[in-house]
């Protein structure tokens, strides 16, 4: 993905399926709250449109609540402060 001020920056969350041969949003597929987007519940192959999904989905609330919760839920695993962290141990 390339940010607004030219910076290139990975989608950490795209993740691909090889048995599928799909892509899904991986932390809306955690904490989406509706099933309306096809990148979060079905995945997508359709490698023609996926730039412009991919952009649409990016730039939209949900989206952006979505990969905060995420990337929240990343450092509190990297501190061992999840709600679950005895079951980590």
């Amino acid at each position: 993905m390339i940010l607004p001020n030219e910076e290139k920056y990975d989608r950490k969350w795209l993740v691909y399926s090889k048995d599928l041969d799909k892509v899904y949003y991986f932390c809306c597929k955690l904490f989406c709250s509706s099933d309306i987007n096809q990148l979060v519940n079905e995945g997508t192959r359709d490698w023609k449109n996926l730039s412009s999904k991919l952009k649409s989905h990016d730039t939209s609330h949900e989206d952006i609540s979505n990969l905060a919760k995420w990337i929240e839920l990343e450092k509190r695993f990297k501190r061992k402060k999840s709600i679950d962290k005895n079951l980590h141990e």
